[in-house]
C-alpha cells in the first residue's frame, strides 16, 4: 500500500479537511426555515438546511438536536455558517458550539426584529460569508485527514459479494494509514451480532456496542412486534433482489468493515469520535438519510459529488455517476431534493418520467396480465400526460371525458420534462453504461449462441 497518500481539500481552523465549501444557511427551529430559504434564494452560493425540529424537545431528545446541529455546521465541509433563530438565547447555544471550531458563525434571530429585517440582515453577512469563501486557496493534504462513513443500500444477493467487500477492502487499506471512519445501521445487525461484537478492539469496546444492540432488540423489536421480522427485514426490495433473511443481510453489511479492522469506540447518534483515528461505530438506523446525516454531523464529508471529478482511495481513481441524493434536508421537515423519477425499462429504454406531481408517459403497456411479457411497449407520437396527486392509478386518459381538454391547456409542462430528460440523457455520454440491459429476444439469444460457438472455433 502506496505511502504518505494526498487529497486536495480546505484546511480548517481547527485543522480539520473538508473537501466542499459551503456557506450554510442554519435555522435553528421550523419557524426560521422560510428565512434561511429566503438568504439561499437571494444569495447564490449559500445552502439553506430547513428542518422541522428545535421546539418542544427536551431530556436526551433535545441534546442530540442541539449535538446534530452544532455538528453540521462545525462540520469541515462548511466554510461558514449564519444561524437563524425565534429567540436569542438558543441561537446562541448553537452559534457558540459552531464558534468552538474557529470558522465564521453569526447568529440571528426573528423575535423583535421580524422576518423582512432578519432577511436583510443575513443577506448582507452571507454575501460577505461567500465573497470570503470563495477566496479560500486548497492544499495538498496528507490522506489521515479524511474521515469516511459507511452505509449499505438497498441490499440484494451481489451486496455481500461486491459492493460491501469492497469497502470493507478500502478500510483495510486506509485504516492503517490514519484515517477517521465510521459505520453503523444497528437495526441490519440481526443474526450477525455475534461476529459485530467479536470485532471490537477490546472486551470494553465490545461490551459497550452489545448494550446498543441489545437496547433496540429489547426496547424496539421485542417490546413492540406484533409478529415477526418477515414484514420488515428485510425489506421487499431485498427480497425482490434476492435475499431471503435478515442474517444474510447482516453477514452483507458487516462486509462493508473488512477482514483486518476492528473498531475502537461504539458512538451515539451525531457523537464526534474523540479517541484518535481508526474505526468507529455509530448506534443508527438502517435508513439512509437518518444514518448518513447523523454521520455528517459527526463530521463525514460527502462522496458523491468527488465521484463525479474522479476520488483517488486505495491508490485507484474512482470515477461514476451516482444516481442517489442526500435527504438531510427532506429528513429535517425540509424539502425533498429528489423531484424527477426516471422510469426505464428491463430492455433499457425510457419509459417515463415523473417530476413534482406530473408524470410523462414515452412508452405504454397496453397488455394485461402475463401479457405484459409477451406484448412490446408502445412507443407514442405524443407522451400520455397525468397529475398522480388527482389521478394516482393513470386512469383520466380512459376514464375522463374531459381529459382531451386538460391534456391541451397542460402542454406546458412537456418542456421542462424536455430539459429534465436531457440534462439525464447527458449523464449517460459523460458516464456511458458498463453494461447492456438483458434482453428477451430470440435476436439476442441467437447472437449470443453464435458467438459462443465462434470463440469456441
Amino acid at each position: 500500500m502506496a505511502q504518505n497518500m494526498k487529497l486536495s481539500g480546505w484546511r480548517r481552523q481547527n485543522g480539520r479537511i473538508g473537501v466542499r465549501n459551503h456557506v450554510v444557511m442554519l435555522p435553528l427551529d421550523d419557524l426560521s426555515n422560510a428565512v434561511c430559504e429566503a438568504v439561499a434564494n437571494n444569495i447564490k452560493g449559500t445552502l439553506a438546511l430547513p428542518h422541522a425540529y428545535g421546539r418542544l424537545q427536551f431530556g436526551a431528545d433535545l441534546d442530540l438536536f442541539f449535538r446534530t446541529l452544532i455538528g453540521t455546521g462545525s462540520n469541515p465541509n462548511v466554510a461558514a455558517v449564519i444561524v437563524v433563530g425565534i429567540e436569542p438565547h438558543w441561537t446562541g447555544r448553537v452559534v457558540d458550539g459552531i464558534a468552538k471550531t474557529g470558522k465564521p458563525v453569526t447568529g440571528f434571530w426573528i423575535e423583535q426584529n421580524g422576518d423582512i429585517n432578519t432577511i436583510a440582515a443575513a443577506s448582507r453577512k452571507a454575501k460577505e460569508y461567500v465573497q470570503w469563501a470563495s477566496e479560500l486557496p486548497r492544499e495538498a493534504c496528507d490522506i489521515s485527514d479524511l474521515w469516511i462513513s459507511t452505509k449499505c443500500g438497498e441490499s440484494d444477493t451481489t451486496t455481500g459479494l461486491a459492493s460491501c467487500p469492497t469497502i470493507g477492502n478500502m478500510y483495510d487499506k486506509l485504516i492503517p494509514q490514519g484515517i477517521y471512519g465510521i459505520f453503523g445501521e444497528t437495526s441490519e445487525i440481526t443474526g450477525g451480532e455475534h461476529i459485530a461484537k467479536a470485532r471490537a478492539a477490546t472486551p470494553e469496546v465490545a461490551e459497550k456496542w452489545y448494550a446498543m444492540w441489545k437496547a433496540y432488540q429489547d426496547e424496539v423489536i421485542e417490546a413492540h412486534k406484533t409478529d415477526d421480522l418477515s414484514d420488515s427485514q428485510p425489506t421487499k426490495g431485498n427480497i425482490e433482489g434476492g435475499l431471503t433473511t435478515i442474517e444474510e443481510k447482516a453477514l452483507g453489511n458487516l462486509e462493508k468493515i473488512g477482514r483486518t479492522c476492528r473498531y475502537i469506540d461504539a458512538l451515539e447518534p451525531a457523537e464526534a469520535p474523540a479517541k484518535g483515528p481508526g474505526l468507529y461505530y455509530m448506534d443508527t438506523s438502517s435508513a439512509a438519510a437518518e444514518c448518513v446525516t447523523l454521520m455528517a454531523a459527526a463530521g463525514e464529508p460527502d462522496i458523491a459529488n468527488k465521484l463525479l471529478e474522479g476520488y483517488d482511495a486505495g491508490g485507484k481513481t474512482f470515477k461514476v455517476h451516482l444516481d442517489g441524493y442526500d435527504q438531510h434536508d427532506l429528513l429535517a421537515g425540509g424539502p425533498d431534493k429528489r423531484h424527477a423519477f426516471f422510469y426505464w425499462t428491463d430492455d433499457g429504454d425510457l419509459a417515463g418520467l415523473r417530476y413534482d406531481q406530473w408524470k410523462v408517459v414515452f412508452l405504454e403497456q397496453q397488455a394485461e396480465g402475463i401479457h405484459v411479457w409477451q406484448q412490446p411497449l408502445i412507443p407514442l407520437r405524443a407522451p400520455l400526460l397525468f397529475n398522480l396527486r388527482t389521478d394516482p392509478f393513470e386512469r383520466a386518459d380512459h376514464e375522463s371525458g374531459e381529459y382531451e381538454k386538460w391534456y391541451v391547456e397542460r402542454m406546458f409542462v412537456m418542456a421542462p420534462a424536455q430539459a429534465i430528460v436531457a440534462r439525464e440523457l447527458q449523464t449517460f455520454k459523460d458516464f456511458p453504461p458498463r453494461q447492456k440491459p438483458g434482453s428477451f429476444s430470440v435476436g439476442d439469444a441467437m447472437d449470443k449462441l453464435l458467438n459462443a460457438e465462434h470463440s469456441s472455433n
